[in-house]
């Protein structure tokens, strides 16, 4: 057995050698196609607890939580006698994933920032930083992470900073201090890539970028 399914031995009491390479095999798949990955919480008489996590995936098919609820009890079910319980956790789009050239340049023109200035307060060379800028090199997460903080900074004079917080069916970002030009910006972004509407909502952290309530 390899260690694809965290926690696996936990069903070794539970379910025969065959079908816990199958469960194997079937993990495998969910992890290729889907970027999905599963984990034995804990077994019980009566039943049995797991994670179903889903990591951004190759095809770019996000799944809710209720569907990744669906998907564990079919991966699992057919393997043990006890009740499958199925904590998910959904793939959430990370907030820097808006940066772009485009996004780029459009800050550089608002902000009235030059290429020059830019490469001063980063340290990076010209040569690179007009690459990213002008769409000739691609932006990697860190990269897409620097810019975001960077004009974030430029914008507010100080540091801000972001959290996370997920609760079932729909992502919640906790933004503090972020201006009201970039939070507008991610929330039709949000809307854009999820077909879903989203609001704002103000509270004591800062504001709440979710997923409208149906």
């Amino acid at each position: 057995m390899g260690n694809l399914i965290k926690g696996v031995a936990k069903l070794q009491g539970t379910a025969t050698l065959e079908k816990l390479q199958k469960l194997e095999f079937s993990a495998k798949l969910h992890k290729q196609h889907s970027n999905i990955d599963f984990k034995i919480l804990s077994v019980h008489e009566f039943e049995v607890v797991i994670e179903v996590r889903q990591r951004k995936a190759p095809n770019g098919i996000h799944f809710e939580a209720n569907r990744l609820i669906e998907i564990a009890k079919e991966w699992l079910d057919p393997y043990v006698s006890q009740i499958v319980h199925a904590r998910p956790r959904p793939y959430t789009v990370p907030i820097v994933d808006m940066v772009d050239s485009e996004w780029i340049l459009k800050k550089m023109h608002q902000l009235r920032v030059p290429l020059k200035v830019i490469c001063i307060e980063t340290g990076v060379d010209k040569t690179t930083m007009s690459a990213y800028i002008n769409g000739l090199k691609p932006l990697s997460q860190t990269v897409k992470s620097m810019f975001f903080y960077y004009f974030g900074l430029k914008e507010i004079g100080g540091l801000f900073e972001s959290k996370y917080n997920s609760t079932s069916g729909a992502s919640t970002y906790f933004l503090n201090v972020i201006p009201n030009s970039i939070i507008e910006e991610y929330r039709i972004k949000m809307e854009r890539e999820t077909g879903k509407q989203h609001e704002i909502v103000e509270h004591s952290e800062g504001y709440t970028v979710k997923e409208k309530a149906q």
